[in-house]
Protein backbone atom coordinates (compact mmCIF):
# COMPACT_ATOMS: atom_id res chain seq x y z
CA UNK A 1 0.00 0.00 0.00
CA UNK A 2 3.04 2.60 0.75
CA UNK A 3 4.81 1.63 -2.22
CA UNK A 4 1.27 2.41 -4.47
CA UNK A 5 0.60 5.88 -2.47
CA UNK A 6 4.22 6.96 -3.22
CA UNK A 7 4.64 5.94 -6.79
CA UNK A 8 1.22 5.33 -8.23
CA UNK A 9 -1.01 7.65 -6.72
CA UNK A 10 -0.20 10.79 -9.44
CA UNK A 11 -1.13 13.29 -6.31
CA UNK A 12 1.08 16.23 -8.15
CA UNK A 13 -1.92 16.26 -10.73
CA UNK A 14 -4.93 14.85 -8.44
CA UNK A 15 -4.35 18.05 -5.98
CA UNK A 16 -1.89 21.03 -7.90
CA UNK A 17 -3.73 20.95 -11.21
CA UNK A 18 -1.83 23.24 -13.20
CA UNK A 19 -0.97 25.69 -10.53
CA UNK A 20 2.31 27.17 -11.66
CA UNK A 21 3.04 29.60 -8.26
CA UNK A 22 1.86 27.84 -5.05
CA UNK A 23 4.09 28.13 -2.20
CA UNK A 24 3.74 28.16 1.45
CA UNK A 25 5.21 29.24 4.49
CA UNK A 26 5.94 26.30 7.46
CA UNK A 27 5.18 27.00 10.97
CA UNK A 28 7.57 25.71 13.67
CA UNK A 29 6.38 23.84 17.02
CA UNK A 30 8.26 24.24 20.47
CA UNK A 31 7.75 21.55 22.91
CA UNK A 32 8.30 21.44 26.54
CA UNK A 33 11.50 22.13 27.60
CA UNK A 34 14.05 23.78 30.84
CA UNK A 35 14.58 27.24 29.85
CA UNK A 36 17.58 26.98 28.46
CA UNK A 37 17.11 24.35 25.81
CA UNK A 38 13.89 26.38 25.33
CA UNK A 39 15.57 29.15 24.48
CA UNK A 40 18.33 27.44 22.18
CA UNK A 41 15.11 25.86 20.52
CA UNK A 42 13.60 29.63 19.72
CA UNK A 43 16.76 31.33 18.58
CA UNK A 44 17.10 28.11 16.44
CA UNK A 45 14.00 28.64 14.95
CA UNK A 46 14.25 32.12 14.41
CA UNK A 47 17.57 31.60 12.45
CA UNK A 48 15.65 28.57 10.76
CA UNK A 49 13.38 31.61 9.44
CA UNK A 50 10.10 30.51 10.52
CA UNK A 51 8.05 33.08 10.95
CA UNK A 52 5.30 31.23 12.74
CA UNK A 53 5.78 29.40 16.08
CA UNK A 54 3.52 27.41 17.86
CA UNK A 55 4.38 27.08 21.69
CA UNK A 56 3.21 24.35 24.35
CA UNK A 57 1.46 25.16 27.69
CA UNK A 58 -0.34 24.03 30.31
CA UNK A 59 2.55 22.53 32.66
CA UNK A 60 1.83 25.52 35.07
CA UNK A 61 0.99 29.60 35.31
CA UNK A 62 4.14 30.17 36.22
CA UNK A 63 5.85 28.36 33.76
CA UNK A 64 3.24 29.28 30.88
CA UNK A 65 3.69 33.02 31.39
CA UNK A 66 7.60 32.56 32.21
CA UNK A 67 7.83 30.48 28.56
CA UNK A 68 5.90 32.82 26.69
CA UNK A 69 7.72 36.22 28.36
CA UNK A 70 10.68 34.30 26.78
CA UNK A 71 9.48 33.42 23.36
CA UNK A 72 8.48 36.80 22.77
CA UNK A 73 12.27 37.93 24.46
CA UNK A 74 13.98 35.36 21.57
CA UNK A 75 11.34 36.12 18.94
CA UNK A 76 10.45 39.48 18.68
CA UNK A 77 6.86 40.44 18.07
CA UNK A 78 7.10 40.12 14.68
CA UNK A 79 6.75 36.52 15.12
CA UNK A 80 3.39 35.17 15.07
CA UNK A 81 3.11 33.37 18.23
CA UNK A 82 0.40 30.54 18.61
CA UNK A 83 -0.41 28.68 21.88
CA UNK A 84 -1.10 25.28 22.15
CA UNK A 85 -2.68 23.68 25.82
CA UNK A 86 -3.44 20.34 24.81
CA UNK A 87 -6.31 20.12 26.78
CA UNK A 88 -5.03 21.48 29.99
CA UNK A 89 -6.93 24.20 31.19
CA UNK A 90 -10.55 24.15 33.17
CA UNK A 91 -12.42 27.35 32.01
CA UNK A 92 -11.52 29.66 34.53
CA UNK A 93 -8.14 28.66 34.19
CA UNK A 94 -8.78 29.66 30.38
CA UNK A 95 -10.20 33.16 31.32
CA UNK A 96 -7.52 33.79 33.74
CA UNK A 97 -4.36 32.85 31.71
CA UNK A 98 -5.15 34.18 28.08
CA UNK A 99 -5.94 37.39 30.41
CA UNK A 100 -2.10 37.04 31.29
CA UNK A 101 -1.02 36.29 28.50
CA UNK A 102 -1.99 39.17 26.48
CA UNK A 103 0.12 41.64 26.64
CA UNK A 104 2.17 38.82 25.12
CA UNK A 105 -0.51 39.34 21.62
CA UNK A 106 -1.12 35.49 21.32
CA UNK A 107 -2.84 34.51 17.43
CA UNK A 108 -4.49 31.63 18.82
CA UNK A 109 -4.60 29.21 21.70
CA UNK A 110 -5.13 25.59 20.68
CA UNK A 111 -7.69 23.35 22.60
CA UNK A 112 -7.55 24.90 25.62
CA UNK A 113 -9.47 22.98 27.45
CA UNK A 114 -10.78 19.00 27.18
CA UNK A 115 -11.92 17.60 23.39
CA UNK A 116 -15.68 17.02 25.08
CA UNK A 117 -16.16 20.37 26.29
CA UNK A 118 -17.95 22.25 23.51
CA UNK A 119 -19.98 24.42 25.71
CA UNK A 120 -17.23 25.86 27.92
CA UNK A 121 -15.16 26.02 24.17
CA UNK A 122 -17.95 27.94 23.18
CA UNK A 123 -18.32 29.98 25.96
CA UNK A 124 -14.37 30.81 26.61
CA UNK A 125 -14.33 31.30 22.76
CA UNK A 126 -16.72 34.14 23.23
CA UNK A 127 -14.86 36.08 26.17
CA UNK A 128 -11.65 36.35 24.45
CA UNK A 129 -10.46 37.84 21.32
CA UNK A 130 -7.33 35.13 20.34
CA UNK A 131 -9.23 32.38 17.94
CA UNK A 132 -9.99 29.13 19.52
CA UNK A 133 -8.13 26.62 17.34
CA UNK A 134 -9.56 22.82 18.65
CA UNK A 135 -7.28 19.57 17.74
CA UNK A 136 -8.38 16.62 19.97
CA UNK A 137 -12.19 17.61 19.19
CA UNK A 138 -11.71 17.44 15.51
CA UNK A 139 -11.85 13.40 14.62
CA UNK A 140 -14.40 13.72 12.19
CA UNK A 141 -16.71 15.63 9.23
CA UNK A 142 -19.43 14.91 12.28
CA UNK A 143 -17.20 16.21 14.78
CA UNK A 144 -16.44 19.34 12.40
CA UNK A 145 -20.02 20.07 12.01
CA UNK A 146 -20.81 20.10 15.56
CA UNK A 147 -17.97 22.98 16.44
CA UNK A 148 -19.26 24.82 14.26
CA UNK A 149 -22.99 24.48 15.47
CA UNK A 150 -21.90 25.34 19.01
CA UNK A 151 -19.68 27.48 18.18
CA UNK A 152 -16.68 26.20 19.68
CA UNK A 153 -13.91 27.61 18.20
CA UNK A 154 -12.27 29.83 15.24
CA UNK A 155 -10.12 27.62 13.51
CA UNK A 156 -10.02 23.85 12.95
CA UNK A 157 -6.29 22.09 13.31
CA UNK A 158 -6.58 19.29 10.72
CA UNK A 159 -3.66 16.35 11.06
CA UNK A 160 -3.69 14.35 7.74
CA UNK A 161 -3.07 11.06 9.98
CA UNK A 162 -6.19 11.95 12.53
CA UNK A 163 -8.82 12.86 10.27
CA UNK A 164 -9.28 9.75 7.64
CA UNK A 165 -6.51 10.96 5.14
CA UNK A 166 -6.50 13.71 2.19
CA UNK A 167 -9.82 13.11 1.25
CA UNK A 168 -10.88 14.03 4.82
CA UNK A 169 -8.08 16.56 5.38
CA UNK A 170 -9.38 18.57 1.91
CA UNK A 171 -13.20 18.60 3.28
CA UNK A 172 -12.33 19.68 6.19
CA UNK A 173 -10.51 22.18 4.79
CA UNK A 174 -13.37 23.24 2.50
CA UNK A 175 -15.57 23.06 5.59
CA UNK A 176 -14.15 26.01 7.74
CA UNK A 177 -13.19 28.35 5.13
CA UNK A 178 -17.09 28.14 3.93
CA UNK A 179 -17.28 28.79 7.90
CA UNK A 180 -15.27 32.08 7.63
CA UNK A 181 -12.91 30.33 10.01
CA UNK A 182 -9.19 29.08 9.85
CA UNK A 183 -7.83 26.07 8.71
CA UNK A 184 -4.63 24.77 9.98
CA UNK A 185 -2.51 22.27 8.72
CA UNK A 186 -0.75 20.11 11.44
CA UNK A 187 1.50 17.24 11.69
CA UNK A 188 2.13 14.71 14.33
CA UNK A 189 5.69 14.13 16.30
CA UNK A 190 8.14 12.50 14.41
CA UNK A 191 6.08 11.68 11.16
CA UNK A 192 7.23 10.20 8.42
CA UNK A 193 8.32 11.14 4.97
CA UNK A 194 5.61 9.46 3.50
CA UNK A 195 3.03 11.78 5.31
CA UNK A 196 5.10 14.97 5.51
CA UNK A 197 5.36 14.70 1.94
CA UNK A 198 1.27 13.86 1.40
CA UNK A 199 1.52 17.15 4.09
CA UNK A 200 3.22 18.80 1.60
CA UNK A 201 1.24 18.32 -1.33
CA UNK A 202 -2.10 19.34 0.46
CA UNK A 203 -0.93 22.23 1.05
CA UNK A 204 0.72 22.87 -2.59
CA UNK A 205 -2.90 22.25 -3.67
CA UNK A 206 -4.54 25.33 -2.76
CA UNK A 207 -3.85 28.74 -2.73
CA UNK A 208 -1.24 30.27 0.06
CA UNK A 209 -3.87 32.11 2.00
CA UNK A 210 -5.70 28.86 2.40
CA UNK A 211 -3.95 27.63 5.48
CA UNK A 212 -3.66 30.32 8.34
CA UNK A 213 -0.37 27.94 9.53
CA UNK A 214 1.16 24.76 8.02
CA UNK A 215 3.28 23.02 11.19
CA UNK A 216 6.49 21.47 9.52
CA UNK A 217 8.04 17.49 10.35
CA UNK A 218 11.26 18.06 11.40
CA UNK A 219 12.21 14.22 11.00
CA UNK A 220 16.00 14.98 10.10
CA UNK A 221 15.97 16.10 13.91
CA UNK A 222 13.63 13.12 15.15
CA UNK A 223 14.52 9.78 13.82
CA UNK A 224 17.17 7.95 14.04
CA UNK A 225 15.77 6.46 9.92
CA UNK A 226 13.01 7.57 7.98
CA UNK A 227 11.12 5.49 5.25
CA UNK A 228 11.68 7.39 2.43
CA UNK A 229 14.94 8.39 0.53
CA UNK A 230 13.99 11.83 -0.31
CA UNK A 231 14.33 14.09 2.89
CA UNK A 232 11.20 15.83 3.79
CA UNK A 233 12.12 18.07 7.15
CA UNK A 234 11.20 21.66 6.43
CA UNK A 235 13.63 23.28 4.03
CA UNK A 236 15.93 26.45 5.85
CA UNK A 237 13.91 29.42 5.67
CA UNK A 238 10.53 27.09 5.84
CA UNK A 239 9.40 28.23 2.74
CA UNK A 240 8.12 25.61 0.01
CA UNK A 241 7.13 26.08 -3.78
CA UNK A 242 6.15 24.37 -6.44
CA UNK A 243 8.27 22.40 -8.17
CA UNK A 244 8.32 19.50 -10.69
CA UNK A 245 8.49 15.95 -9.10
CA UNK A 246 11.13 13.25 -10.29
CA UNK A 247 8.78 10.77 -9.14
CA UNK A 248 5.17 10.28 -9.52
CA UNK A 249 2.49 10.18 -6.57
CA UNK A 250 3.79 11.62 -3.28
CA UNK A 251 7.27 12.44 -4.95
CA UNK A 252 9.02 10.24 -2.59
CA UNK A 253 10.50 6.11 -3.37
CA UNK A 254 10.61 4.17 0.06
CA UNK A 255 13.76 2.88 1.03
CA UNK A 256 14.11 -0.83 0.71
CA UNK A 257 12.87 -3.64 3.43
CA UNK A 258 15.82 -3.64 5.36
CA UNK A 259 15.70 -0.25 6.04
CA UNK A 260 12.20 0.40 6.46
CA UNK A 261 12.51 1.02 10.60
CA UNK A 262 11.01 4.07 11.81
CA UNK A 263 12.66 4.95 15.48
CA UNK A 264 11.90 8.39 17.29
Amino acid sequence: MAQFICRRLAANSLFRGERQDAFFRYGGVVPFGKKQTLAALLAFYKLYGFRTVKLKVGKSDEDDLAKVKLAREVLGFQTTLRLDANCAWSLPQAEKMMEVLRPYNPASIEQPLPADALAELAILQSRIKETIIVDESLTTLESAYRLIETKACRGFNIRISKVGGIIAAVRLTELALANQMEAHLGAQVGESGILASAQKHLALSASPETFANVEGAMNLFLLRRDLTRECQTVPFGAVVSLKPEPLDGLGVSLKDSRQLRTEL
